[in-house]
């Protein structure tokens, strides 16, 4: 080989070397900055600030006195145009209540309340002029991965999806909705909660007071894995708290109460009541509403009831060891083994109980760490049905108890 050869030879791998560089630089920088992602995150961040915008106009819309007809209570209206007034011909995931509005392609942009969105904002100002000439809609606005915005009036909720991993981490499960794939606004999240087409269990679900409680598959039930700890029915009402150091007559006033502290002779303090998920405990016709319907929704959000004596029993029955006996109709006494076990605190169901206690019916405290019970929806017996469960037995128990007893409410998805 001559020298002039050797070099072409040498320059040659030198060329190669440098276009695998090349190729592993390439690869690299496409794994850090992924394009696919950059584009989602552009139509994210629009997402959020678009949705934040139609917030603050309808909160300037109420702050100047518009009318409190912002649309049909809990129904879904929807960002993509349909020539059917209910968005029939579009294909949109089922609700579990409501019904979804949608507005005519020639009209769907309007904010004279013709739009999507059935408000008049064309008066609402901002410093600089009217917040948007236009109503705001997804940057893809379609059916398919839920990718339009949403209005449910009550007072509202809006909500747009993510597809970004950046926001879905930072934006939609931080957002205090239920849904871990949506960004959620509004000044009553309950709402979007309960009807938002596309929930599931195991999303998040919040309360009244905008409290959130993580949910279970168990068999065929979707439970919440929390005791309820609201102050408002999902109407708004006010629950009466009952007298903290008075008795309760042996009545039910239809009293709310935080649950007994560690020694069973004062309320326990709210913070530990979240920390470690206690709940609060209610008189039957306060978790009941007043309603005496087995099946009541009560204190529970929307799209969620207070347990009928049937389904426990279903969920007593499904968690059921082989061979074991669990008999529907029992009073009084322990079965179902070992449901009550797997029902605890880091049970196998996920149900997640803790032995909570009870407020008594003349106001006193009791079984803190020992027990735990939940109302049901049946009236029966000396009052209502409830289920048991105890740190020594791995069964759980049926008993009727006066409504004027405080017990926690585990709610049920309908």
């Amino acid at each position: 080989m001559n020298r002039f050869e050797f070099q072409k030879a040498f320059t040659l791998i030198e060329l190669l070397i440098v276009i695998g560089i090349l190729a592993v630089l390439a690869t690299t920088v496409l794994l850090v900055i992924n394009p696919a992602q950059m584009v989602k995150q552009s139509r994210d961040a629009n997402r959020i600030t678009e949705i934040t915008s139609i917030n603050q106009a309808l909160l300037l819309y109420q702050s100047f006195g518009g009318s409190t007809n912002m649309g049909t209570h809990g129904d879904v209206y929807v960002s993509i145009p349909s020539a059917q007034a209910n968005c029939s011909d579009l294909g949109l995931p089922a609700l579990s209540s409501g019904s979804y509005h949608c507005s005519t392609s020639g009209n769907y942009r309007n904010i004279d309340g013709t739009g999507w969105i059935p408000v008049n904002l064309s008066s609402v100002q901002s410093s600089a002029g009217t917040l948007f000439s236009n109503l705001p809609i997804d940057p893809v606005n379609t059916v398919a991965n839920g990718l339009y915005y949403t209005y449910i009036p009550g007072s509202w909720a809006l909500s747009a999806t993510l597809e970004s991993d950046k926001y879905l981490a930072s934006n939609a499960v931080a957002d205090g909705g239920r849904s871990s794939t949506r960004f959620e606004t509004g000044n009553d999240l309950s709402l979007d909660s309960a009807i938002l087409p596309g929930l599931t269990c195991g999303d998040l679900i919040t309360d009244a007071d905008n409290n959130s409680y993580s949910t279970v598959l168990i068999g065929t039930q979707c439970w919440m894995t929390e005791n309820i700890r609201t102050t408002k029915y999902p109407d708004g009402t006010a629950i009466t708290r009952g007298p903290v150091t008075a008795t309760w007559d042996g009545l039910d006033h239809g009293y709310y109460s935080y649950p007994p502290n560690a020694t069973n002779s004062a309320e326990e303090t709210l913070a530990n009541i979240i920390s470690n998920k206690f709940g609060f405990v209610y008189q039957w016709s306060a978790a009941m509403h007043g309603s005496t319907i087995a099946g009541a929704q009560g204190v529970c959000p929307v799209g969620w009831h207070v347990p009928t004596d049937a389904e426990q029993n279903i969920l007593d029955q499904y968690l059921t060891d082989a061979g074991q006996t669990c008999n529907v109709s029992r009073n009084g006494t322990w079965d179902c083994s070992a449901a009550g076990t797997k029902l605890k605190s880091g049970g196998i169901s996920g149900f997640n109980s803790t032995l909570t206690g009870y407020r008594g019916v003349t106001g006193s405290f009791g079984n803190r760490d020992a027990y735990t019970y939940f109302w049901s929806s049946d009236a029966g017996g000396s009052g209502a049905w409830a289920r048991l469960l105890a740190s020594i037995y791995t069964t759980v128990a049926r008993y009727s108890y006066s409504g004027a007893w405080g017990f926690p409410v585990r709610c049920l998805k309908n």
